[in-house]
């Protein structure tokens, strides 16, 4: 069934739309294409795994995916030319997450590929990468938190309610979906640190900098950061 639906959109996906619109700060922007056409053929894909729940969306766990979003998308759009399509098709759930294919070395491809004139530009793409992750943490935090009490409260309404085994899986298939989402982050924002450590360590050896202190530090905040934040935050899963 996964297979029949990318086969199906493989010619619509390749002809310019992959590519999900950038909003402000970094949230999805809306299209027409990624939000009815790929989320209504992804939601019928996940259900065919077990992986989606019919329950309506609450304000949190939208929230939540808009803030996951920019923390799981290729850094920059990856390295490589089929990464967008990639996370595309992983994002819109047509594919499983494990088919997503991360390397640490697309973020450096991707500096490389970008013909600036400056090499100081490389090593500040690396800080502004970093910084700007790091800044998203905070908020992603606050709202996984809110999720995973929120989906507490739900299997303690299951439990007391005696609900049928219908609205059981319904609501644990929720809580596994937001528990899916919250662990993308996690793993995200490691390869992230690796894929930035691993540039950084290239531009030095072909195009040293000073500023490679700075953005060492830069990639060390950020893993204070993640370390600090991720472990605090998540679902009841």
């Amino acid at each position: 069934m996964t297979f029949r639906f990318t086969a199906a959109l493989l010619p619509l996906i390749l002809c310019g739309c992959v590519t999900e619109p950038v909003g402000d700060f970094g949230r999805r922007d809306e299209s027409v294409f990624h939000d009815t056409i790929l989320a209504g053929a992804g939601d019928y894909a996940a259900r065919g795994r077990g992986e989606a729940s019919s329950f309506p969306m609450t304000d949190e766990e939208n929230e939540l995916r808009n803030v996951a979003w920019d923390l799981v998308r290729p850094p920059g759009g990856g390295g490589r030319w089929n990464s967008d399509y990639n996370f595309t098709m992983q994002w819109s759930r047509i594919e499983p997450r494990s088919w997503y294919d991360e390397r640490a070395n697309d973020f450096y491809l991707l500096l490389r590929n970008e013909g600036v004139v400056s090499h100081e530009t490389l090593y500040q793409r690396i800080i502004e990468q970093a910084r700007g992750d790091g800044s998203k943490l905070p908020l992603f935090r606050d709202v996984a938190t809110r999720v995973g009490k929120a989906d507490a409260a739900r299997r303690g309404a299951l439990k007391a309610l005696y609900a049928d085994e219908l609205m059981r899986n319904e609501a644990e298939a929720r809580i596994a979906e937001n528990g899916r989402i919250v662990a993308w982050v996690e793993d995200s924002l490691q390869y992230r640190i690796r894929s930035y450590r691993t540039a950084l360590g290239r531009l030095m050896v072909e195009v040293p900098s000073t500023k490679a202190v700075e953005a060492e530090a830069a990639i060390d905040a950020l893993q204070w950061e993640v370390q600090g934040s991720i472990g605090s935050a998540g679902t009841s899963v």
